[in-house]
Parts: C-alpha cells; sequence; structure tokens
C-alpha cells in the first residue's frame, strides 16, 4: 500500500511538471475545455504504468519515459512530431540528471541507505516541480519553439549530459573501478552544469525573442510613418485642387461666354478625370481602411495594377488603428511587389468583409515562380524574391493576438493569404 500510495504521488508532482514544461512553449491542441483538464490525468497514467511495469535492462529505461512523454504530448499539444521529440529528450534528459544527481548527493553524503535514501525520488521529484513551475512563471509564452534550429541547440546539451550520467551511474552501481564518491561528484557536476545551461540558453531565447519583437515593432511604425505621409501628400493635392477650383469655374464660364461650348466640353472632360483621379475609390465606413485601401489603390494603378476588391460596411471593426494598418499595409504592399514582378498577369484580389462576427480576410496575387510554404510559414528564397516573407510576421502576430486564424498556400501561380479574426 505504502509503494501504491508513494507512486501516486510521484505521478502527480511529474504530470504536473510535464504539463507545465510543454505549456511553456506549446498551445493546447483541444479547443474543450475538458478535454484539456485530462492532460495530467494522461501523463499520471504513464507514469503509473512505468512505475508497476517490469524494470526493463538500463539502456531501455529512459527510452520507454521518452516514448510515454512524446505520445501524450503528441496528443494533447500543437507541435510538429520532429519538435516534440526535441523538447521530450530535453524534458527526460532534465528528469535523468536530477535523479542521477540526488543519488549523487546522497552517496557523497554516505545516506545509500535508510529513511532518506527511500526520499530520493520525493527529493528529485520535487526539485524538478520547482524548476519547471520557475521557469514556466518566467518565460511563459515569451517565445515560441517551432522554428526548430532553436529546439536542437535548447536541447543538444541535455541530451548528450543525459547520456554521460547515464554512463556513470552504471560504473557506479557496477561495482567498477571508479569509486561511488569520484562518481557521485562527476554527476552532481554534470547536473549543476546543467541546470545552469538551462537557465543561460532560455535568457538567450528570450533575449532573442525580444530582438525580434523590437524590429517588428519598428517595421509597424515605419509602416504607419509611410501612411501618414500618404495621407499628407493626398491631403496638400486637395487643398492644391481645391484652391485652384474658383478659377477653374472661371475658366469654364468664359468659354461658355464666348459660345464655345466644345473647348467647354473638354475642359470639363479633364476636370472631371482629375476630380476622380484624386477622389476616393473605397467607403467602408471606416476611416483607417478607407485610407490604406485608397492610398493602396491609387498607387497600385499607377504601376500598372489592378486590385479588385469585395469590401462591405466595416464599421463594426474591433482591431486597434494600429492593427488594422498592420494587417493592410503588409498585405498589399507584398502583393503588389509581386504583381510588379510577374509578367502577365497584374491583378490583385483582395477581400475584407465582416459576416457573422467575423472579420473574412482574403489576399492573392500571381507569383513569378513557386513560393516554398512550411508549417503556414514562407520560406525565405531566391525564388520568391522575399515579396510575401517580409511583414508576414508582424500579420500573423496581429492575428494571433486577436485569437484569429489564417492559411498560406500557393497553386497554379497564385500566392493566397486567407485569414479568420473573431469580432
Amino acid at each position: 500500500m505504502e509503494i501504491i500510495v508513494k507512486s501516486l504521488i510521484l505521478s502527480v508532482m511529474l504530470g504536473i511538471s510535464c504539463k507545465e514544461y510543454f505549456g511553456i512553449f506549446l498551445q493546447e491542441r483541444w479547443k474543450v475545455r475538458w478535454i484539456n483538464y485530462t492532460i495530467n490525468l494522461a501523463f499520471m497514467a504513464g507514469f503509473l504504468l512505468i512505475s508497476f511495469s517490469p524494470i526493463p535492462p538500463y539502456f531501455w529505461q529512459p527510452v520507454r519515459l521518452i516514448v510515454i512523454i512524446w505520445a501524450v504530448a503528441q496528443i494533447y499539444f500543437k507541435v510538429k512530431p520532429h519538435i516534440n521529440i526535441l523538447l521530450t529528450l530535453f524534458l527526460s534528459g532534465l528528469i535523468w540528471i536530477l535523479s542521477a544527481v540526488t543519488n549523487g548527493l546522497l552517496m557523497l553524503l554516505s545516506a545509500s541507505s535508510g529513511f532518506i535514501m527511500y526520499m530520493g525520488d520525493t527529493i528529485w521529484c520535487s526539485i524538478l516541480l520547482c524548476i519547471i513551475l520557475l521557469f514556466a512563471y518566467r518565460y511563459k509564452g515569451k517565445f515560441n519553439m517551432n522554428s526548430g534550429i532553436k529546439c536542437l541547440y535548447f536541447a543538444a546539451f541535455p541530451i548528450l549530459s543525459m547520456g554521460v550520467s547515464m554512463a556513470f551511474s552504471v560504473i557506479s552501481w557496477s561495482g567498477r573501478e571508479a569509486g561511488e564518491g569520484m562518481a557521485g561528484m562527476i554527476i552532481v557536476g554534470t547536473g549543476i552544469i546543467n541546470i545552469l545551461a538551462f537557465y543561460l540558453i532560455a535568457d538567450m531565447m528570450l533575449k532573442e525573442a525580444r530582438g525580434q519583437e523590437v524590429q517588428l515593432q519598428y517595421e509597424r511604425t515605419w509602416n504607419q510613418m509611410k501612411l501618414y505621409q500618404d495621407m499628407e501628400q493626398n491631403y496638400q493635392r486637395q487643398k492644391r485642387f481645391m484652391h485652384d477650383y474658383k478659377n477653374q469655374l472661371n475658366t469654364v464660364q468664359g468659354l461658355l461666354v464666348k459660345n464655345q461650348a466644345g473647348e467647354a466640353l473638354k475642359y470639363i472632360e479633364k476636370l472631371t478625370g482629375e476630380i476622380k483621379k484624386n477622389s476616393d475609390y473605397v467607403d467602408t465606413n471606416h476611416a483607417v481602411v478607407n485610407v490604406v485601401l485608397n492610398q493602396k489603390y491609387q498607387y497600385a494603378l499607377s504601376k500598372g495594377i489592378t486590385i479588385i476588391m469585395a469590401v462591405n460596411d466595416l464599421s463594426g471593426l474591433t482591431i486597434s488603428e494600429e492593427e488594422t494598418v498592420t494587417l493592410l499595409v503588409n498585405l498589399l504592399d507584398n502583393a503588389i511587389e509581386a504583381c510588379e514582378n510577374a509578367k502577365d498577369c497584374r491583378i490583385i484580389r483582395f477581400k475584407m468583409l465582416i459576416e457573422e462576427s467575423e472579420l473574412l480576410l482574403s489576399v492573392g496575387n500571381p507569383v513569378k515562380e513557386p513560393v516554398e510554404i512550411k508549417g503556414n510559414r514562407v520560406l525565405s528564397t531566391k525564388k520568391d524574391d522575399g515579396n510575401h516573407g517580409i511583414g508576414l510576421l508582424n500579420v500573423d502576430s496581429v492575428i494571433k493576438k486577436n485569437r484569429g486564424t489564417s492559411v498560406i498556400k500557393c497553386s497554379d501561380g497564385w500566392f493566397w493569404f486567407s485569414a479568420m479574426i473573431p469580432l
């Protein structure tokens, strides 16, 4: 009975540790809350299975731990399998190292028997839980591990150290040449180095994430400044036009007085063309959207590019003005740049509609060469000429901040970006 109670306690501690650990880097897969509440139970069930199953040969003990953690994480969290295995290897390495460090310290303290040695598993499980909770408190939600390369750097050192700890544990427990004291010191030293590396690497990743955020913020500010400059230019054009309006009317009146109706008509047609050129093409009942769409529409026309728009009443748009500018400027600038490089078709298809309390946003444009997409991200290659990679990180951050979803695809010579954001 005592063994069962101890196994339950350890399983609960390890289950909480695993859930909090993966929650630092990943989002939960299921939208139904009660399913996510079973994450702890799933991890606990896996650890109980390990506790009450026969002990395999020493090499296979970490393997079964890795398999169970990986399987549960894959079911409950949004993560690619290869990213999941790296995260799982890191956690398994941390578990194994803490276990080895605890046993090493107990051996150094000559506590190889008795109550303290019996409590060894409880001690290292408690330390693991504290480390994970502190790490979650400081870093949760501050960086994304789905980049892959960061995961590799993050996991490599502890994984190698796990192998070293296992090797010295075998030497110690098999009673070979190395004494227990020396093996224990090596294991403890390795564990301390790993814990320090754990926080150092995390700090480096956090600084990198903050640097990227600063870069994205700079781009958002630049986009807004560019928009305001366009607005100022448009205002000055309208001001100059209104200043000359009286003289233009006097000219038309003079032509009519002289019975030069034909010349007056030609002058009016020319004047009407100038008015159209400087007037707004789009009205969505949203001031910021109107400014951006009309500016980009006129700019595209000057480049010989046609924008086919589908919009409706956007007065109910709840996204902030800054975020609205970020979305539209980046998406339309990318599309215009891609059309400039296109050979034949120079058309942009744009849709921005509010339907059933959701914003539907879609932009499509032709591409000269196929764009490589992986994990809903545009890979930076020579083929896409940087048309779509720049700015999409900003767009993605706005969509995620507003609990939206987006899809990117490239087929039949067209690049498409679609997003749905709840309002």
